[in-house]
């Protein structure tokens, strides 16, 4: 199976998208694209993507740290 990315950036904000009937595992945008702040962004992580942690630990980020990879 292949992990697909999708980089929304000048997308998002301008085009309605329906994430719970798309293929995407992953979807990412900026918040200064929409008026928001820059160097604030989003990632979208999809249900049925199996993400782990690279470092274990911290519990503060839900036990998954920097440097997240697909399994």
């Amino acid at each position: 199976m292949a992990v697909f990315h999708s980089d929304c950036v000048q997308a998002v904000g301008h085009y309605p998208m329906n994430l719970s009937t798309s293929y995407v595992h992953y979807i990412s945008g900026a918040g200064h694209k929409f008026h928001g702040p820059k160097g604030v962004g989003i990632l979208y992580v999809s249900p049925s993507a199996t993400v782990g942690p690279l470092i274990h630990g911290g519990g503060q980020e839900r036990n998954i740290r920097f440097g997240r990879q697909c399994l």
